[in-house]
């Protein structure tokens, strides 16, 4: 039997609409400007942590222009599947395959961006951030992070959305060294 991710429907809701805007701003327009960015970038891990950083700080900051706040269970979980989504996009667009352990990392290492940019700010919850960070590493301990990104996935429903099942190949030249508006 399968094991079912323990979030609320608020919880569940909240994650799907994230990873809706999340996956518009990644097959939307953007996504020429962002997966040429990918490829240029010397370093794959680096690249894919600092580009997920930016589209969770997009959607973050979507919500709050909306009136929003955003869960940090669901912001944390939605960015360990935003990492996901684009590993996969890499590798299939010949850009880069991640192993387990490079993903490991770029989790961590994008935790360390958002967490440093949030201090920046002056938007750094941190209770939040030692509980999320303590699941973490938990989870690393106990061998469960695996686990832990599937949860992932099933939160999202295993679905790909529409917007996935047609992706256009990003073309050869990047156009000005920006994403869509994520700027280096």
């Amino acid at each position: 039997m399968e094991q079912q991710p323990n979030v609320s429907p608020e919880e569940q809701a909240a994650y799907d609409s994230f990873m809706d805007v999340a996956l518009q701003v990644i097959y939307g327009d953007a996504f020429n400007e962002i997966f040429e960015r990918l490829r240029a970038d010397a370093d794959p891990i680096e690249a894919l942590a600092q580009t997920a950083v930016e589209i969770v700080r997009r959607v973050v900051a979507s919500a709050s222009e909306n009136g929003q706040q955003m869960n940090g269970d669901v912001v944390f979980h939605a960015g360990i599947a935003i990492v996901e989504e684009l590993a996969d996009r890499m590798g299939d667009l010949g850009i880069h395959d991640f192993t387990e352990d490079e993903l490991e990392k770029v989790t961590y290492r994008a935790l360390d961006l958002y967490r440093d940019v949030e201090i920046e700010n002056g938007e750094l919850d941190q209770e939040g951030a030692q509980a999320d960070w303590a699941n973490l590493q938990e989870a690393n301990r106990s061998g469960e992070l695996d686990a832990l990104m599937q949860d992932m996935t099933a939160m999202s429903g295993g679905k790909a959305p529409a917007a996935m099942q047609q992706q256009p190949q990003p073309s050869q030249q990047p156009n000005d060294g920006t994403a869509g508006g994520l700027v280096r």
